[in-house]
């Protein structure tokens, strides 16, 4: 029942929270974890994603990727330079 609540709040009421009651719903939610790494797509609720490499130095450090969901291709994630971007 407490998960229908916040599904509900997520999906409709999210443009009238602030960002930290956001963040705080798709961690309960299951979305992304305490880091901002997401963990199943908002979209579809599918837990795979693939790793795209937007941006890799000379030597092979990687410094920007995306999580794309396998299921509906969204991008769900963007990890850059040590912090995810949701």
């Amino acid at each position: 029942m407490i998960t229908l609540i916040y599904k509900i709040l997520y999906k409709y009421f999210t443009r009238f929270l602030s960002t930290e009651k956001i963040w705080e719903l798709e961690i309960k939610l299951g979305y992304v974890d305490g880091l901002g790494k997401p963990k199943k797509c908002r979209k579809c609720g599918c837990k795979y994603f693939q790793t795209k490499y937007t941006d890799i130095m000379d030597g092979g450090l990687v410094c920007e990727y995306e999580y794309i969901c396998e299921n509906c291709d969204s991008v769900q994630g963007v990890w850059s330079y040590g912090h995810w971007q949701v």
